[in-house]
């Protein structure tokens, strides 16, 4: 089995970001005999919960919030983690993969969105309507938006896409010449 998994920050208006891990993972396992065996869906209410609890451990473990933060959280009756397991992509579907590679690792901002004001010295960035706002932009001066746009810049080092299982560069290492793997995957 494989996952990839990528960390995605959002631009939304009244400069909030969401963070998403969106995680492309195959629906089963190849078997010795290097045939692929479809797994039977998980219902996503199976998947949820334990995401919501090993994140919230991971930032306990990390120093990034404190215990009772994290009780305090889980006691929240919309917790702000989903799953969701409903798009898939066949086997022989290469244009498929490329649009969910493509939504998988596009931009926070759109630059259709955003038009520079060079005279004021302010940024309009248009979206849709928003609810409580009531409007579909967002006006602000030039380094205000600057500094919004370098919040998406990963620090060094820091990796946005991570391979696990058969995606991983270890797997691809040791089996180059596996007969499951297909000619795209080889090194």
């Amino acid at each position: 089995m494989g996952t990839r998994f990528n960390v995605n920050k959002f631009y939304r208006f009244r400069y909030r970001d969401r963070n998403y891990l969106k995680a492309l993972v195959a629906d089963g396992v190849f078997v010795e005999s290097g045939t692929f065996r479809v797994l039977p869906p998980i219902p996503t209410v199976l998947l949820a919960e334990p995401l919501r609890h090993a994140v919230l451990d991971y930032l306990v473990e990390d120093e990034a919030i404190t215990e009772e933060f994290a009780h305090r959280l889980l006691s929240w009756k919309h917790s702000g983690f989903s799953v969701d397991n409903t798009v898939g992509v066949g086997a022989n579907d290469p244009q498929g993969r490329r649009q969910l590679a493509r939504y998988m690792i596009r931009n926070p901002f759109s630059l259709k969105k955003m038009e520079y004001r060079a005279q004021q010295g302010m940024v309009v960035y248009r979206s849709r309507h928003h609810a409580t706002l009531k409007r579909n932009f967002q006006i602000m001066p030039g380094a205000a938006w600057l500094k919004l746009l370098l919040q998406h810049v990963p620090d060094r080092g820091e990796h946005l896409v991570r391979y696990y299982g058969w995606y991983s560069n270890t797997l691809k290492t040791l089996l180059p010449e596996a007969p499951f793997r297909s000619t795209s995957d080889r090194r």
